[in-house]
């Protein structure tokens, strides 16, 4: 007799291959479609989240043709140590045109058109729950929720820049371009492996692989490096964003 556990993964294996055999009946032009793929997907950019290393050249070229994408001239580039303190920077610089709208619209929001075009809406949900790194967070319920971490680092060091500067708001703190958006990264990854021509993502994905944090503007983009470790709980809280041997969420 099969344990629950059992029955549960074999209901969702049935579902998976129910999905890739309905996908593959509607849409025989991709290239690919293995009914273990999203698993891999995942795991490689869960991967991507870990890795510490900054690759300088690689961010700067994926960057510039980010911008030249968009229809954007190419901006100068700066480099900060990490996020809290490109944002001080930026505070100084009041008159800075942010262009990271632009950038995702033509990048992100385009790639979704492309692959919308090709796979019904549905199907698409389906596969970005599939290949998101996730972990659970305890709420203050004592609840658990599921939640990306991606989105959790990215929510920590926004929230730490406004506790840091008071007189900061939402409208008034830049956006970054590439605020660790892994789990839209992992989703256009995933189509463009089964075959769905979505160039210009890849330009976005180079980005989240070689460095930190990135703000667009006009005429500068400012960039940071990845951070040398991330800590996370038993519970699956993120606790320590660490640059420099320095955790950014305690700063003060």
């Amino acid at each position: 007799m099969l344990s629950l556990n059992d029955r549960t993964k074999t209901k969702v294996s049935g579902t998976l291959a129910n999905y890739f055999s309905d996908l593959f009946t509607k849409k025989r032009k991709l290239v690919k479609l293995e009914l273990d793929f999203t698993a891999q997907v995942k795991a490689d950019w869960e991967t991507i989240l870990g890795n510490t290393v900054t690759d300088r050249v690689k961010a700067q070229k994926s960057l510039k043709a980010c911008y030249l994408a968009a229809g954007l001239d190419v901006p100068s580039i700066r480099w900060v140590d990490h996020p809290v303190n490109a944002i001080q920077a930026l505070i100084n610089q009041p008159d800075l045109r942010d262009v990271s709208g632009i950038i995702t619209n033509q990048i992100w929001h385009q790639s979704e058109i492309a692959i919308q075009t090709e796979i019904d809406p549905a199907s698409t949900a389906f596969v970005l729950a599939q290949v998101s790194p996730h972990h659970t967070v305890r709420t203050v319920t004592g609840k658990h929720q599921i939640s990306s971490i991606a989105d959790r680092l990215n929510g920590l060091v926004m929230t730490k820049i406004s506790d840091l500067y008071w007189d900061l708001t939402e409208s008034t703190i830049p956006n970054p371009l590439q605020d660790y958006r892994i789990s839209d990264l992992s989703y256009f990854d995933y189509f463009m492996r089964i075959g769905v021509n979505t160039p210009e993502i890849q330009l976005a994905i180079d980005l989240a692989e070689s460095c930190g944090w990135v703000w667009t503007f006009e005429k500068v983009a400012i960039l940071t490096p990845k951070p040398t470790k991330v800590r996370i709980d038993r519970h699956g809280n993120v606790v320590a964003i660490i640059y420099n041997g320095v955790n950014i969420l305690s700063e003060v």
